[in-house]
């Protein structure tokens, strides 16, 4: 009988020290936070805000054509000189205006003697739409003052860039020397 007695003892032992590990490793893994009977699915909102970021770069400042006679003629068509490219750097779409003063001294702007046209540069689809006196596929004359040039100018990498060719004509009456004139370029969002 006396044995029966310890191999109960030692049962009833072993049984409250698997207890008391178990419960113990139970404290030390969840900290000893008591975890609730019922358990669900939770959910969270965020919400973010980004910024409007209006920005253009032409990294093609200058367009020389170098020398030319009075009554010749010449265009950035051929890359030869090189075009304006305008970069969307923003991350709207952008409408893009151009300007400049008078290049000719016996010419005075606008005149079919200095004219413009833009074109989407390469064969992404870069300008978004054609409404009549922008994204233009042909020659138009230079205004002196703000006109829209380019229209929703897309803003993703790859599919943002316009050009902006240049034609000139010197005119018969024209006197030699140098001839410069500022274009400016402003982006708004469209």
């Amino acid at each position: 009988m006396a044995t029966e007695v310890n191999i109960k003892t030692a049962v009833i032992i072993l049984a409250l020290v698997a207890v008391i590990t178990v419960a113990g490793t139970y404290f030390a893994i969840t900290k000893g936070v008591i975890l609730p009977s019922v358990t669900g699915f939770q959910t969270g909102v965020t919400t973010v805000n980004v910024s409007e970021t209006v920005s253009i770069s032409v990294p093609q400042l200058t367009v020389s054509f170098e020398n030319m006679d009075t009554g010749t003629s010449n265009n950035t068509d051929d890359d030869k000189p090189k075009p304006f490219v305008l970069n969307n750097t923003g991350n709207v779409y952008a409408n893009v205006s151009c300007s400049s003063a008078s290049l000719w001294v016996s010419s005075a702007s606008p005149t079919t003697n200095y004219q413009y046209n833009t074109t989407r540069n390469g064969t992404m689809g870069s300008l978004k739409n054609n409404i009549s006196g922008e994204n233009l596929f042909g020659y138009r004359d230079m205004p002196t003052s703000a006109q829209k040039c380019i229209g929703q100018l897309y803003y993703a990498d790859g599919a943002d860039q316009a050009t902006v060719n240049i034609n000139l004509t010197v005119p018969t009456t024209e006197g030699a020397g140098n001839k410069t004139a500022t274009v400016t370029f402003t982006a708004s969002a469209a």
